[in-house]
């Protein structure tokens, strides 16, 4: 991971763990996102995205709390480039597990770990507010 200090809203730390727990979820045929194609490429992902293998069985590993380990099918000299598409951010385990099936279906149920967070999204409005969410960190690193 390239900030070994993010945080999420709540305060607990993004871990490579909550990458796997999001591209498993995103790569599942039960996402509702309808970009689970995007994992092509990375082990097992088409036989996750039917269903023919559990999400578990994804080439993606967290090796600790800060390293991923990826597993491709064949060489992706793209690979880099889609890292910055939303399908390919963390979701928080914990958060994710805290919550179950309500996870994500308004903005009072997501965290965030960006300089923004939703707000006044109740998961079917078409409009919603970014609220500024900068901490001291985001701040020392703006300036160093």
């Amino acid at each position: 991971m390239s900030d070994k200090d993010a945080k999420w809203s709540d305060g607990s730390k993004v871990t490579a763990q909550d990458f796997v727990t999001s591209w498993r979820r995103s790569a599942s045929p039960s996402a509702k996102s309808g970009y689970n194609y995007i994992f092509t490429g990375i082990k097992n992902a088409t036989k996750v995205s039917s269903g023919e293998l559990p999400a578990s069985d994804l080439g993606v590993k967290a090796l600790n709390d800060t390293t991923l380990q990826v597993q491709l099918e064949y060489p992706m000299p793209y690979f880099s480039q889609m890292m910055v598409m939303p399908a390919f951010f963390p979701q928080s385990t914990k958060y994710v597990n805290k919550e179950g099936k309500r996870y994500g279906t308004s903005s009072t149920r997501l965290v965030y770990n960006g300089p923004f967070k939703v707000t006044d999204w109740t998961g079917t409005n078409e409009s919603w507010d970014l609220t500024r969410k900068i901490s001291t960190t985001m701040i020392r690193k703006m300036f160093i």
